[in-house]
């Protein structure tokens, strides 16, 4: 499974990298901000949905070994 550290230490890098790559675009600083929450959402939507499948799966297998 995924180990919480993991998760956090990920999120950190991700979102340094992407502020440090969008601070020199000339673009307005709502639409930075709109930018980041984004890839930030679809990153937790990602790492979630994971962690759901092999949370699923381990309740299949779980389920299997009871029978």
């Amino acid at each position: 499974m995924v180990n919480s550290k993991d998760i956090i230490t990920y999120a950190l890098f991700f979102i340094g990298i992407l502020i440090t790559l969008l601070i020199p675009v000339p673009i307005k600083e709502e639409y930075r901000l709109l930018i980041i929450t984004l890839v930030i959402f679809f990153f937790l939507v990602m790492v979630l949905s994971r962690f759901d499948e092999r949370l699923k799966n381990k309740d299949k297998n779980i389920g299997d070994l009871k029978l």
